[in-house]
């Protein structure tokens, strides 16, 4: 209803005695005319002065569903655009209507008895030397940065891209020119921070399992394809060619340890041992 006051000097306390019993501050009511216009709610309890001081929250905009997030997370192909909207099976938002990954309360991961298992379909955390944290997520296929993030604006995050790299590399059939990319120490710092030790550790991802061998070799790359190691070990302890040039009672010393060359030119090492840090006799030119 629309009220009509009068601004004498009675009816002018009178309001300031609502507005102060309903803690309303800062009102002008001063005015040149005779009379003051206000408009008011009236209720069983009296007057409410509410929609003249205070403006109504700004309403919320509707946040997108788990499910939703996690098929933009999954692959970045799920979502048709048009403009400003985007729109996942059936489902239209914008970017402000993608909630924040909450990073801090993501899960590290770590190798488990050298295993460095990403899991399956989920975001999970990263912590760079600088202390700083960093969200990604795992595919069926591998690691990648969170689409919802990207869509939400966030920067592009350059030490998280080399992460994801380093490790994707880690879980492919053949590694072994990861040194084009990153230096031997690179690769023992990530390898040291997930807790993987030296010999044969896997690395799971999705759907997607490789196993790899880390060498503390000085001659080659420190990163071997289990198959490769699988050839070599062949060679060595059964392929009577292979070691020919070296006669029998030669030593050979493989991860620090003596082996003795066979008669039929092979050696007795057991599997796993170290056969890329691996020293040959001289040979004696005749």
């Amino acid at each position: 209803m629309r009220t009509i006051f009068s601004t004498s000097n009675t009816t002018l306390q009178a309001i300031d005695i609502l507005l102060s019993k309903h803690k309303i501050k800062n009102i002008n009511l001063s005015s040149n005319n005779s009379k003051l216009d206000l408009f008011v709610r009236q209720e069983k309890s009296g007057f409410d002065f509410g929609d003249i001081v205070y403006k109504k929250p700004r309403k919320q905009p509707k946040m997108i569903s788990k499910k939703t997030l996690d098929e933009i997370n999954l692959d970045l192909r799920n979502i048709k655009f048009q403009d400003d909207v985007m729109e996942v099976n059936g489902v239209f938002f914008k970017a402000n209507q993608i909630p924040k990954i909450r990073t801090h309360l993501l899960k590290e991961v770590k190798a488990n008895d050298n295993v460095m298992d990403f899991g399956k379909n989920n975001c999970f955390r990263y912590t760079s030397d600088d202390g700083k944290e960093h969200c990604a997520y795992t595919s069926t296929k591998g690691i990648h940065i969170v689409y919802s993030e990207y869509l939400r604006g966030a920067p592009s995050d350059d030490e998280l891209n080399r992460y994801l790299n380093f490790w994707n590399n880690m879980n492919t059939d053949d590694p072994v020119y990861i040194n084009l990319s990153y230096s031997d120490a690179e690769i023992e710092k990530y390898l040291s921070e997930a807790g993987i030790e030296k010999g044969f550790f896997t690395v799971k991802m999705g759907d997607q399992e490789e196993t790899q061998f880390y060498s503390s070799t000085k001659t080659a790359n420190i990163i071997q394809a289990k198959w490769r190691y699988d050839i070599k070990y062949k060679c060595l302890t059964s392929d009577k060619s292979f070691l020919k040039e070296f006669e029998p009672g030669s030593i050979i010393k493989i991860g620090g340890v003596d082996y003795v060359v066979k008669d039929n030119h092979t050696l007795d090492v057991p599997y796993g041992a170290d056969i890329y840090d691996i020293q040959y006799p001289k040979i004696e030119l005749k």
